[in-house]
């Protein structure tokens, strides 16, 4: 997230809302390990190669406490049905490619083994977004 955008939302957040925003690499958050009990990944895995993909959740999980939970909300392969998947899938590979992995894999396949489990899958928009909830194990 670019500075600009921390600052955007930090206008948008009440002042009583018990969030910290921080910019920083995802790969390496420069916390200390366990330091929290939810992190959120928003539409950032679409953007990034499969390496730093899994760098991302790792560090995720690392700094998340046992139990707590990293909810990830991306791209996701819409339904066969769905009217704009052709389309969508042209405009992807045209100029988001790391995208199209989103639609082939699942995230939890990029996840440390061992290290977290799905509590929760939901779909959005015929398939097109995904909201995840993962609970990092101790």
């Amino acid at each position: 997230m670019l500075p600009i955008q921390l600052k955007n939302l930090e206008r948008k957040l009440p002042a009583e809302a018990p969030v910290e925003l921080h910019h920083a690499d995802s790969r390496a958050l420069g916390f200390a390990d366990a330091s929290f009990d939810r992190v959120l990944i928003f539409f950032l895995l679409h953007e990034q190669p499969e390496e730093v993909r899994r760098a991302t959740l790792a560090e995720a999980l690392r700094v998340l406490r046992p139990g707590g939970r990293l909810v990830v909300v991306d791209y996701h392969r819409p339904n066969y049905t769905h009217p704009l998947r052709l389309l969508l899938g042209a405009v992807l590979r045209r100029l988001e490619p790391y995208a199209l992995d989103l639609w082939r894999d699942e995230v939890f396949t990029w996840l440390p083994a061992g290290a977290a489990r799905l509590v929760e899958k939901r779909r959005y928009f015929g398939g097109l977004y995904q909201q995840l909830r993962i609970e990092r194990l101790g």
